[in-house]
C-alpha cells in the first residue's frame, strides 16, 4: 500500500485559472467604463517537481496571453496574480506608436486585467507561495 501513496505524494495537479476585465483607458484619466470580461480555459498540468510550476505559469502568460510573466504580477492580499497591459480594440497589446498617439488623445486604448489563479493539488496558492516557487 506505501508504494501507491508514495507515487501519490510525488504527483502534482497544477490547475491554472484567469479572467479577463477590459475597460476603457485615458492618459489623463485613468481607467474608465467597462467594456468586457471573461472566463479563460482552465489549464492543467502533472508534474513531479513542484519547480515546474514557472514553466507551466511562463508557457500560460506567453501563449495564452502574450506577456512574460515577472514576480510584480503577484499579489499576496488577493491570491492571484495580475497582470495590466495597454491593448487595442482587437485585445492585442498595443504598439509603442499606438501608445503615443494615445498620450496624445488621438487613439483609444483600453487597459486589460489578467487575473490569475494557481492550485497545487486542489489547495490554492497565496502570493507568498507563489513568490517561493517562482524563485
Amino acid at each position: 500500500m506505501s508504494g501507491i501513496l508514495d507515487k501519490i505524494q510525488q504527483n502534482y495537479l497544477i490547475t491554472i485559472r484567469s479572467e479577463t476585465t477590459v475597460h476603457e483607458d485615458s492618459y489623463e484619466e485613468g481607467e474608465g467604463d467597462w467594456v468586457n470580461s471573461w472566463m479563460d480555459q482552465t489549464r492543467n498540468f502533472k508534474t513531479e517537481d513542484l519547480k515546474d510550476i514557472r514553466k507551466f505559469l511562463t508557457e500560460y502568460f506567453e501563449k495564452e496571453h502574450y506577456t512574460e510573466l515577472t514576480s510584480e504580477h503577484i499579489d499576496d492580499l488577493l491570491c492571484d496574480l495580475q497582470y495590466s497591459i495597454l491593448i487595442d480594440a482587437e485585445n492585442c497589446k498595443a504598439s509603442r506608436s499606438e501608445i503615443e498617439q494615445w498620450k496624445l488623445g488621438k487613439k483609444k486604448l483600453y487597459s486589460g486585467l489578467l487575473m490569475v489563479e494557481i492550485e497545487v493539488n486542489g489547495v490554492l496558492l497565496d502570493g507568498e507561495n507563489l513568490l517561493e516557487l517562482l524563485k
